[in-house]
């Protein structure tokens, strides 16, 4: 009898976290990844928009990364992480440039999140940088699709 306690609370439990994770991810918005090289090295990069909606915010978010896969030393990726308005393109938000602080094969930067305008549609439109050869090599990454808050 026990055994069967214990399960359906696994069960239960199981079943709750599946319904929190996806009613805080079921906004979120990931642009399409886009390819390219730099000194002969492949990587790629994407722009988000995560939606928070306990608070009703939304975050830019770059992820940049090798492809294929290499660990590179902190420093050598970064990004700038930039929210759009839809409607006037207006920049909303930019964190500057942000860098990995340890040895990483792909990192996600954030920015703050940004309470914006009610119904209001934003994008992210965020910029990658690669260190190579004594140089950053700057990429824009694809826009992501608009989210609404």
């Amino acid at each position: 009898m026990s055994k069967r306690i214990i399960s359906i609370v696994l069960i239960v439990v199981l079943a709750l976290t599946c319904c929190i994770s996806v009613a805080f991810a079921a906004n979120n918005t990931y642009g399409t990844y886009k390819s390219f090289t730099v000194d002969g090295s492949g990587y790629r990069n994407r722009s988000i928009v995560y939606y928070y909606s306990f608070s009703n915010t939304l975050q830019p978010r770059t992820e940049i990364g090798t492809d294929p896969y290499q660990t590179l030393p902190a420093g050598y990726l970064g990004a700038n992480c930039r929210l759009y308005k839809e409607s006037t393109g207006a920049l909303v938000g930019s964190t500057g440039y942000m860098y990995t602080d340890s040895s990483c094969v792909s990192c996600e930067f954030g920015a703050d999140s940004y309470s914006g305008t009610s119904g209001a549609a934003y994008y992210s439109f965020g910029v990658s940088r690669v260190y190579s050869n004594g140089n950053y090599t700057t990429t824009d990454a694809y826009k992501s699709p608009s989210t609404n808050l």
